[in-house]
């Protein structure tokens, strides 16, 4: 990947892994407790996802302003285009393994 790319790629993950951090947090958030049972709060089943969720959400926020600092928000999408997307071989293997995976999901 060119060195120019890097913070567009860094931006783009950062959101993503951002969002998906903030899923872990909020199910693993709504676990049961168990202390109806009486056992201690520290013993729920959401404790380990939740804090990893958060962490997984500091370090993704801390990409996030560094593609920030970078300007890798700025996008020049009308000199990409979708042909010169699928022009890449790069992009057009990453395209094959997340159909092949999604048809392997979904066929389980």
């Amino acid at each position: 990947m060119k060195e120019i790319n890097k913070p567009k790629a860094d931006f783009i993950t950062a959101i993503v892994l951002m969002t998906f951090s903030a899923g872990i947090i909020v199910i693993s958030y709504q676990m049961p407790t168990f202390e109806d049972v009486g056992s201690s709060p520290f013993m729920a089943p959401g404790i380990v996802p939740g804090i990893l969720g958060i962490v997984l959400f500091i370090f993704s926020a801390i990409l996030l302003f560094q593609s920030i600092a970078k300007q890798g928000y700025q996008f020049n999408l009308k000199d990409v285009g979708i042909k010169g997307f699928f022009s890449e071989k790069r992009n057009r293997m990453m395209l094959f393994t997340l159909i092949i995976n999604s048809v392997y999901a979904l066929g389980l």
